[in-house]
């Protein structure tokens, strides 16, 4: 099986920004849209409406008595009858007997159109929270059947299951059907969005990667700054037609299943060689690109997989004392590959290259022993057939090996961390007064220069240092605002500054949050990707769940959740420190790559290597 780290080589031959990835890449960026509109469209949605209780056209709907002189005031949830007696004023209340009047017209959220408040107000929020525990479901399932399964189809079926909640959900009759598919949507919602973020980083070169993985963040960011006219626009008629709206947002998924290809990575980790071969000769030819240096290139690849696993086995083999001594022979092959390879490069015959193949198949075949000596893992040998399948795993091989589930706690503490701050964020400043559109702009509009931030430092600084910088940076700019907001209350200056720290924290939460999403997937080899991804945005959902709260605890302690938010993203900085760094490394294939990448980056551990096999 082709190394991974040979298919930057095929993938530049074949010009990775050429029209065929140019169009798999579209494909997969369009579901950012929907993925991303599906999560916040709620805000509008389930917008909790101003409302008052009902007049009553008869006092004796009321069932308290009314007499001459009494006046009768309506709150939220309550009728209060005040009455003048020679003891004062004496009150008394009732619930709202007249139903509930709203400030704006009856169906501008599911809250006014299914009379969600009072006694029922807790049905609202739990949509919500059907949701993440959705999200969190969807997490584990759908990363699993992609990593299985593969990215393809798993992508392409969550795509359209969201698509089909959300057009159940614009046409629920009741709220019972809108809660279960509020539920159903949210495991759909994080299929798509997982699978997209490990496909993005498989279909480019490793240099490439932070470019793919920006431009991702700052479509996600576009996305939800374009939600805030959507709903401004539909503002006068039912909430169902939002939906409705955010629900064909996906229409697309419907061509996918005849354009989407799978990616390459993942074919090759799975030993699906013809199909791989396939999708070269296709890609070149939509690329204009010679087909046959694109196979010379692919080739070339596995000639060197297969003669660096015979080099292993004959010196294994030897160390054994079998007395066989190959070395010299395969030697000569490797300086003839490379010689092939500086002259295709300078544009002359590949007839070395073909030699240096037979030559290879000719040592093989004289050192049968060697070769078979030197399967390991391999799924196919250099003619592409498959003799044993790929050795696939799961959530279990992570917790196995000490140092990769080390790492794989620091990188779930720290999804916790900005899905708590920033879906937390979000919910103190829906409280603020002025237009709930505007408020909710200028709150996603900062997603957009995060997405620059990370395409300015990914490339630079590697993932280590701005995922710890950007965390630091929060936590001490929201300290400020706490700081602030706590004991500088009386000046406006004071407050000023405190709402820009605050949009400072907002910013570099979003932009770590971003990094995450490059980040994770890099630590993990191709069978463990989008479980590894998986687990850690489930694991992130214990954020999703509590940051609803976070505006109740405001109310009660005004710097409540600041201090909380602070606490955890200096812990989060302080955590990264111990995680490598996965710039310019090739995505690894396999667990033994991934220990293997780990003790050449952590010398310190070379002691204690029998500890993590």
């Amino acid at each position: 099986m082709m190394d991974h780290a040979n298919l930057d080589r095929v993938l530049n031959t074949l010009k990775w920004y050429g029209r065929y990835q140019v169009t798999q890449m579209c494909l997969i960026y369009a579901s950012v849209l929907p993925g991303s509109l599906n999560i916040l469209a709620y805000i509008f949605v389930g917008y909790d409406a101003p409302h008052t209780c009902s007049e009553v056209s008869n006092t004796s709907q009321l069932g308290l008595t009314v007499r001459n002189g009494s006046s009768i005031r309506y709150s939220e949830c309550d009728i209060f009858v005040d009455t003048n007696s020679s003891q004062g004023i004496l009150t008394d209340r009732t619930y709202c007997v007249a139903g509930n009047a709203y400030l704006e017209h009856k169906q501008v959220s599911i809250v006014s159109d299914w009379d969600l408040v009072c006694g029922q107000a807790s049905l609202s929020e739990l949509t919500q929270t059907l949701f993440v525990l959705g999200q969190a479901s969807g997490a584990i399932l759908c990363s699993s059947l992609s990593d299985r399964f593969g990215r393809k189809w798993t992508y392409t079926i969550s795509l359209m299951g969201l698509m089909v909640s959300g057009l159940v959900l614009s046409f629920s009759p009741n709220y019972a059907v809108f809660a279960t598919f509020r539920f159903i949507g949210g495991i759909f919602q994080q299929g798509t969005d997982l699978t997209i973020a490990t496909m993005i980083i498989e279909w480019v070169p490793t240099n490439k990667r932070f470019k793919a993985g920006s431009v991702g963040s700052c479509l996600w960011g576009v996305s939800l700054v374009t939600l805030a006219p959507l709903a401004y626009l539909l503002r006068n008629v039912s909430w169902r037609y939002l939906q409705l709206t955010v629900a064909l947002t996906a229409a697309f998924s419907l061509i996918l299943p005849f354009t989407l290809d799978e990616t390459l990575r993942w074919l090759m980790a799975n030993g699906k060689t013809k199909e791989v071969e396939r999708l070269l000769k296709k890609a070149a030819k939509i690329n204009n690109v010679p087909i046959d240096d694109v196979m010379a290139s692919y080739r070339y690849s596995e000639v060197k997989v297969a003669l660096s696993a015979s080099d292993k086995a004959t010196r294994d083999i030897e160390q054994l004392g079998n007395g066989i001594a190959n070395g010299t022979q395969n030697t000569v092959v490797e300086v003839t590959v490379h010689d092939c390879t500086d002259a295709k490069e300078n544009g002359m015959d590949a007839t070395v290259e073909n030699e240096a193949k037979t030559a290879l198949l000719n040592a093989q075949n004289e050192n049968s022993v060697v070769a078979q000596a030197g399967e390991t893992n391999g799924d196919e040998d250099i003619t592409g057939e498959t003799h044993k399948s790929t050795k696939k795993y799961n959530l279990l091989d992570i917790l196995k090996n000490r140092m990769i589930f080390k790492n794989a706690l620091i990188v779930w503490y720290c999804w916790v961390v900005d899905s708590l701050v920033y879906y937390g964020l979000y919910m103190t400043s829906s409280t603020l007064a002025g237009n709930r559109y505007l408020n909710y702009f200028f709150n996603s509009v900062v997603e957009v220069p995060a997405a620059l931030l990370i395409f300015l430092t990914l490339e630079r600084f590697g993932r280590k240092k701005p995922s710890l910088m950007f965390h630091t940076t929060a936590g001490v700019s929201l300290l400020g605002a706490v700081l602030l907001k706590t004991f500088v209350v009386d000046s406006q200056a004071a407050q000023i500054a405190a709402t820009i720290l605050s949009m400072i924290g907002k910013l570099t939460i979003t932009t770590a949050f971003g990094i995450l999403f490059i980040y994770t997937p890099e630590l993990f080899p191709t069978n463990l990707r989008n479980v590894g991804l998986g687990a850690a945005a489930c694991v992130s959902r214990l954020g999703g769940i509590v940051s609803p709260f976070a505006s109740m605890l405001e109310k009660m302690v005004a710097w409540g959740p600041g201090a909380i938010f602070v606490v955890m993203c200096l812990l989060a900085g302080f955590l990264i420190q111990f995680l490598p760094e996965t710039r310019g490394h090739e995505l690894p294939q396999t667990m033994e790559e991934i220990k293997e990448w780990y003790r050449a980056n952590l010398p310190n551990q070379k002691k204690k290597d029998t500890k993590y096999r």
